[in-house]
């Protein structure tokens, strides 16, 4: 009877010092799985999830990028469009009698430097190295979910002066400077269609920014089910399986004493 005993004891020791690694490590790492034998199907859906995760959030970041991006494009289309306006005042002064030659000659020169500094504008605006609004730029991908083909695609458009048809205008004369509206005025609406395109860019972005933020706080709350330990529950186990683990070394400590009182009797 007494080899029985003790033999159950120390199955329950076994068993409570297992439990208390297991809860030991789960304590420590603060996950509910450490290794694959503790759940191989929780395991591979845990990883689908962080990779899903990962991916989201790179995706977030590109997204964010692409809006700096659109920001920086927009801002210089502004300074580009504020030129065209004065390039409109101008020509539209020089139209009038009561500019004399001098005072179109000065006005043409102005409106020369005006395109150069269109074309300078062009030139310096860049993101991450490339330049955005010379033409060369060609079309942007923007990778916005995890998926490969989840992309946001956007071309900048080319608005130099030669672009806009703006950089061989000659308002030195009255006539000049009447023909030169037309041309500015198209211009001016070339730019205001681009900067549209810009703009329905970046609120494409934005949507896809809140779409991506509400699925990665889903996605860490399925990971935080599926490998997130509990740590009030794994501490509770913990002392149980203590408890257990002393009970078990007790009963065979007393049966250990027991049979050597035994052998002394009959000795």
């Amino acid at each position: 009877m007494s080899q029985r005993i003790q033999s159950n004891a120390m199955t329950q020791v076994k068993r409570a010092d297992a439990a208390k690694e297991k809860a030991s490590a789960r304590l420590a790492s603060g996950q509910q799985i450490n290794r694959a034998s503790e759940g191989a199907a929780e395991l591979s859906a845990t990883s689908s999830l962080k990779s899903a995760a990962r991916a989201t959030s790179a995706a977030l970041s590109n997204a964010s990028r692409g809006v700096a991006l659109g920001q920086i494009a927009d801002g210089a289309m502004s300074q580009i469009q504020d030129l065209l306006l004065r390039m409109k005042e101008l020509a539209v002064s020089s139209a009038s009698d009561t500019f004399g030659d001098n005072d179109r000659t000065a006005a043409n020169t102005e409106l020369q430097t005006l395109s150069t500094a269109i074309n300078d504008i062009a030139a310096r605006t860049r993101y991450s190295g490339k330049v955005l609004l010379d033409g060369s730029a060609g079309q942007l991908d923007i990778q916005t979910g995890e998926d490969s083909a989840d992309l946001t695609s956007f071309t900048p458009a080319n608005v130099q002066s030669s672009a806009l048809s703006v950089d061989g205008l000659d308002i030195s004369s009255k006539s000049g400077a009447v023909s030169a509206q037309a041309t500015i005025d198209a211009a001016i609406t070339t730019l205001a269609s681009a900067r549209s395109d810009v703009g329905a860019f970046m609120v494409g972005l934005e949507s896809t920014i809140s779409v991506n933020q509400l699925k990665s706080e889903n996605l860490d709350a399925a990971i935080s089910v599926f490998a997130e330990a509990d740590l009030a529950k794994e501490a509770t186990n913990l002392a149980m399986a203590d408890i257990k683990s002393q009970m078990a070394q007790a009963m065979i400590t007393k049966e250990n004493q027991a049979a050597a009182n035994i052998t002394g009797l009959v000795r």
